[in-house]
């Protein structure tokens, strides 16, 4: 459980400690206790006459009327993500509102006094400045009147009218039954407002009561262990070392079928270049040594033979002439003999395989018959991929490769 003491003068274990304007976000708390006195301490100081009211500029990055704009802007949002979450609490000292700070921001007047963070607009309603010690408990059963009677806490601010809305339970009020203690229930966290206390102690255990969490054991708690925790634990750590094992065998298991899955693109893959390393590695499977030779060609060789194939795509059309001027374009560069090559298409490749009709032009098959490249299409790689990975054997991952490399009829 995480709590943060925000503005309070308190030093506990249990706590972390920071200010309004500091960085903790109350949003990675549990709980959040906070002194509203610590969100007007920044302009308060610079006002001697209690009903006046401060005056800050915003349009200057750095200034107050900026620095407190973005702190309550912030801190807000921190208590909104804060009170969404089952059980978040927000535990506030309940105060005057004090001093209030006019904000001139462009054209816009925005006032802020100490509750302007609070994602409640309505809250903490009317609040009228008061002192007193004397504090009847009205849910007797409650945490926080446990802790008010334990602390002894004078209070200085309470609500200014009996009628409260039903989101309110009020729990303490003084003798003349205005609240000085109450909780707003939301739909997941709640907002409890307390008589201000310095007592650390009290604090804590209110806390662990308000968010029903046991006592933290001490350090020298674990020496006293039985004989069921004993044996308890140690089959725990076996099952835990176990467990370990099998989400690393598992997570392999996942980088293998992701790689298996990867080779399902050579349908669908649309850019040549990713194209070219999908179908490399299809050949790899079928026992082919592959070599890069430009973003779209790769040479490839086996004992059957060698072959250097350009691979290209389309959308829903046949593969046009284009693709046969590249590939001659290459051959021809090459010295020391006229190399077999082919053309590997995944034309039409937002249909599926089986809907996909004729997927070369008629100039392109005359050209390529005219100079005798080959013409094949992934769909056909990718059942002899198949058909090899199911038999699995030397003598069908060469029948494949034969019938790769074999010019159709």
């Amino acid at each position: 459980m995480r709590v943060l003491a925000c503005g309070l003068r308190v030093a506990h274990p249990s706590f972390e400690a920071d200010d309004f304007y500091g960085t903790t976000p109350f949003s990675d708390c549990d709980c959040v206790i906070i002194d509203p006195l610590s969100v007007s301490v920044r302009w308060a100081r610079s006002v001697r006459d209690e009903h006046s009211t401060a005056t800050a500029h915003a349009a200057l990055g750095g200034s107050l009327g900026a620095e407190v704009r973005d702190a309550v802007n912030r801190r807000r949002e921190e208590a909104q993500t804060l009170l969404a979450r089952p059980g978040g609490i927000l535990l506030v000292f309940f105060r005057p509102r004090g001093i209030p700070l006019r904000v001139i921001d462009r054209d816009t007047d925005l006032i802020f006094d100490r509750y302007s963070w609070l994602p409640l607009a309505e809250t903490p309603m009317e609040i009228a400045g008061t002192l007193g010690e004397v504090i009847v408990p009205v849910v007797k059963d409650h945490p926080v009147c446990d802790f008010l009677e334990r602390t002894r806490a004078a209070y200085e601010a309470k609500l200014a009218t009996r009628q409260v809305p039903d989101s309110l339970k009020v729990l303490s009020t003084d003798p003349a039954g205005y609240a000085v203690a109450f909780e707003i229930a939301l739909p997941s966290g709640r907002i409890i407002f307390v008589p201000p206390s310095d007592n650390t102690e009290a604090l804590c255990e209110l806390v662990r009561s308000l968010c029903d969490a046991p006592e933290p054991e001490p350090s020298w708690a674990g020496e006293f262990l039985l004989p069921q925790e004993e044996e308890l634990r140690r089959r725990i750590e076996g099952l835990d070392r176990k467990a370990a094992k099998l989400l690393a065998e598992a997570d392999s298991l996942r980088r293998s079928q992701k790689g298996w899955q990867a080779l399902r693109r050579i349908l669908y893959e649309g850019r040549r270049r990713r194209l070219a390393e999908l179908v490399a590695r299809a050949l790899d499977v079928l026992g082919f040594e592959t070599e890069p030779l430009d973003h779209d060609i790769i040479g490839l060789r086996s004992e059957e033979g060698e072959m250097i194939v350009l691979v290209d795509t389309t959308a829903t059309e046949p593969l046009g002439v284009d693709a046969y001027w590249r590939l001659l374009n290459h051959v021809e560069q090459i010295k020391g003999g006229r190399p077999r090559a082919m053309i590997l298409a995944n034309a039409q490749r937002l249909l599926p395989p089986a809907e996909r009709l004729e997927p070369f032009s008629d100039p392109l098959r005359r050209l390529a018959s005219r100079r005798g490249f080959v013409l094949k299409t992934t769909t056909e790689l990718f059942d002899l991929v198949r058909r090899t990975l199911e038999h699995s054997t030397p003598q069908s991952r060469q029948a494949c490769r034969t019938e790769f490399l074999r010019s159709p009829k």
